[in-house]
């Protein structure tokens, strides 16, 4: 982040960054809004184009975006539940105790297309919003958690949390912008510190 904030503020005078810390859901609501110029977004923006839905390739998209890299996710459970986990598929894992998240969040649009694609409910007994809390919930044994891999390895190793080894999902952390606005020079100047900061 740092790296990028250095790159746009050199990028030309009259650059002025207001960093916006919230869910990845947040992102292209406040594009829509124009209270954000760009923003850096995980999952499939096309989540949140009603236009994507249309079968017509010639609809004009409502983000523009560059992918910047792929993550993967993985399920934390407490040590107490290793036994369950063990081995388990997602059909097994459904039925678990589960710290959910608001729609907004990465983990809820993942899981949510999971288990409504293989026709299941997902079990959740708690809900948060920060990943620290779902993290400290699952070292509590309240249930299970998705998180990205790094922070599952760090969890595994310090607190002896166990990661599920049958199941992982992956998803795009993309930088997008709204269509409309991608020759705004604010934008196209954001988009340059991107491309020379992530190569």
């Amino acid at each position: 982040m740092g790296a990028f904030l250095k790159a746009l503020i050199e990028s030309g005078p009259g650059i002025e960054t207001t960093l916006r810390h919230g869910m990845s859901g947040d992102v292209p609501e406040g594009l829509r809004r124009n209270e954000l110029d760009a923003g850096f977004f995980l999952g499939d923006p096309r989540d949140y184009d009603p236009a994507a839905e249309l079968s017509d390739e010639s609809a004009t998209k409502l983000f523009y975006g560059s992918e910047l890299a792929q993550l993967t996710y993985r399920v934390v459970a407490p040590p107490s539940l290793a036994s369950f986990v063990r081995g388990a598929d997602w059909v097994q894992l459904a039925s678990l105790p589960w710290i959910g998240t608001p729609p907004a969040s990465v983990h809820n649009r993942l899981l949510a297309r999971l288990f409504t694609d293989l026709g299941l409910r997902q079990n959740i007994v708690s809900q948060v919003d920060q990943e620290a809390s779902m993290v400290a919930m699952v070292r509590t044994g309240v249930g299970l958690s998705l998180c990205r891999e790094s922070i599952a390895l760090h969890e595994q190793q310090a607190h002896g949390l166990f990661i599920a080894d049958a199941v992982k999902i992956s998803t795009t952390l993309s930088f997008i912008c709204m269509e409309a606005r991608r020759g705004d020079p604010t934008v196209v100047a954001a988009f340059d510190a991107i491309r020379r900061v992530w190569g």
